[in-house]
């Protein structure tokens, strides 16, 4: 009677109902006034178990679905167990395993999935233990297997593909299996470009990666995917490519306003350009959307640290990492509400664990070498610098290398060395202009400044570009050229205040110049880009480091890299 009461409850998923009508019977049993025998026990035990879980109680759930299984194994024991369903005991076991997951006890996870026999692993199991054997790390092997298993039932378990090609397997390997298990491979055109995209990414290629995945955007194939644009966006996020990957954000966002998948990557964007408002929008948005995702969170943190309230950011970093404790950017948004509290040597452990976790991942990188830089332990910060150098050669991270080489005057040439291979590998990469131009600069090296900056504004002229051109003219003596660009450089941006008040003094100096006898303005020139050879040594050229970098990679100010 009881039994069929709260069977019916469990159907009608009354789970309130189906834990005290349970808790009830299993009382009455124990007082003899109810003569359940031990199967009917087992399989009430079940309901309550599935009604806690379903409830979110994790720890309860757990309890009674060991409960449970000692009354199994008892039964099995005195040959009475042949009655009760072998697929219940299985999903009993990924129920039970789920509330390991949320009670943060991987080990136990693993081991009560393990202890299902391989013939009766279904697709779900095999692929819960393969993300456990990968996340625990140290059993790759093991995990290969699983996510194998995985595509022979279900060879389109994209979950599955990002897993062997993250674990090292080739792309062809993957999608050799993956048609092998295919009865027909009609409207799958797509699936090659996606399956060497992905493995690009696993590789760190993300530039390739990126341009592979952006070759399905067309309309004949994928365009306007969500999830494909989720994937163009972090590839792009991940090469450096910001303003690129802050386009693609935007679609997604335009697209599938409940998108949360990667959305921290974004509100990251949206922080470093100190996009207030609509960081707040993003934030709100997604906090709407789940509570149970570390993305909201993160995105929410980002907002805080952008209006200084820092308490509020680490909270909101802690959420993040209790919900994903792999979350890098939750880890780094910990690190920089350290920074910002002007407790470097708080921030170093976060930046390290981020390193760690994603050592592909730039931003750690660059926030561990600011760390150590504020910390003045400038060992430690060229280290950081010559290792990402070294892992990931690219312009970027030969930038960072220099910049923290030319703090040291014994080490200036290297640096500019660094910044010669950094725009070598890429022509146009502004940051690493703009430092080699600042080094040009305090070796009064004025012409080959110029020459560069000149090369880089006929291929795209920013008003920075522009700003600092019209400086060294000016330094020249040269007031009409330098009055020129600084008047570019205000039509591109108006707000550009270095070009506003640098303009005012040119038309001071033009006056002024004026009233001077012609040999007194030339013998000044002269004196002027002719400097003595003392004031031609080699120093040190101080950069003021910027975790944040709200314009540029390395800034500290909103115009970017600064000399003192």
């Amino acid at each position: 009677m009881l039994y069929e009461q709260i069977q019916s409850l469990y159907d009608l998923k009354l789970y309130d109902d189906v834990k005290v009508l349970a808790s009830i019977a299993l009382t009455l049993c124990e007082h003899g006034q109810e003569q359940f025998g031990q199967t009917i026990r087992y399989q009430i035990l079940c309901l309550q178990a599935d009604a806690f879980f379903y409830s979110n109680q994790y720890k309860q759930a757990e309890m009674c679905y060991r409960s449970a299984m000692q009354i199994r194994k008892l039964l099995k024991g005195k040959g009475k167990g042949q009655n009760i369903n072998s697929q219940a005991e299985v999903d009993m076991k990924y129920h039970l395993h789920e509330c390991y997951i949320h009670l943060k006890q991987t080990k136990d996870a693993i081991q009560i999935l393990e202890s299902i026999s391989a013939k009766q692993r279904s697709c779900k199991v095999n692929l819960a233990l393969a993300t456990l054997y990968q996340k625990a790390g140290g059993n790759d092997r093991s995990a290969v297997t699983a996510y194998k298993e995985v595509l022979r039932e279900c060879p389109l378990s994209l979950s599955a593909v990002n897993g062997l090609l993250s674990l090292g397997v080739k792309s062809q390997e993957v999608e050799t299996l993956i048609r092998s298990s295919l009865t027909s491979s009609s409207s799958l055109e797509w699936l090659t470009l996606w399956i060497r995209g992905q493995g690009h990414f696993a590789s760190n290629e993300f530039s390739t990666a990126a341009t592979t995945l952006s070759a399905l955007d067309v309309p004949s194939l994928l365009y306007g995917n969500v999830s494909l644009l989720v994937s163009i966006g972090e590839n792009q996020f991940m090469n450096g490519d910001y303003s690129a990957a802050t386009a693609t954000f935007k679609r997604v966002r335009n697209l599938d306003r409940m998108c949360v998948a990667k959305m921290d990557l974004y509100a990251h964007l949206l922080y470093r350009e100190q996009c207030t408002t609509e960081l707040e929008i993003l934030s709100l948005s997604l906090i709407q959307v789940t509570e149970t995702s570390p993305e909201p969170w993160i995105a929410l943190g980002y907002y805080n640290l952008l209006l200084k309230k820092l308490q509020r950011v680490s909270y909101f970093a802690q959420k993040a990492v209790e919900l994903d404790a792999r979350n890098v950017d939750g880890i780094l948004l910990k690190g920089l509400a350290f920074l910002e509290a002007k407790e470097p040597k708080k921030s170093l452990m976060e930046f390290r664990e981020a390193i760690r976790l994603a050592p592909f991942r730039f931003e750690a990188f660059r926030y561990l070498v600011g760390a150590y830089i504020s910390c003045n332990r400038m060992r430690e910060a060229i280290a950081a610098a010559s290792e990402i150098c070294k892992s990931i050669p690219s312009a970027r991270t030969y930038t960072l290398y220099a910049i923290v080489l030319a703090k040291d005057s014994a080490s200036v040439e290297k640096a500019k060395s660094f910044l010669g291979k950094a725009i070598k590998l890429d022509p146009f990469y502004l940051d690493a202009v703009y430092a080699l131009v600042e080094i040009l600069q305090t070796q009064q090296q004025y012409d080959a400044a110029i020459s560069l900056l000149q090369e880089q504004i006929n291929h795209s002229p920013t008003s920075r570009l522009h700003q600092i051109l019209a400086e060294l003219l000016r330094r020249k003596k040269d007031h009409t050229a330098a009055f020129d660009h600084f008047a570019k450089a205000l039509r591109l941006d108006p707000s550009n205040s270095k070009a506003t008040s640098g303009l005012m003094e040119v038309e001071k100096q033009g006056t002024a110049a004026t009233d001077r006898a012609p040999d007194e303005d030339s013998s000044d020139n002269e004196e002027h880009v002719r400097p003595s050879r003392a004031s031609r040594s080699t120093q040190a050229v101080q950069f003021e480091f910027d975790v944040s970098g709200s314009e540029g990679e390395f800034d500290l100010l909103p115009e970017g890299i600064v000399f003192n």
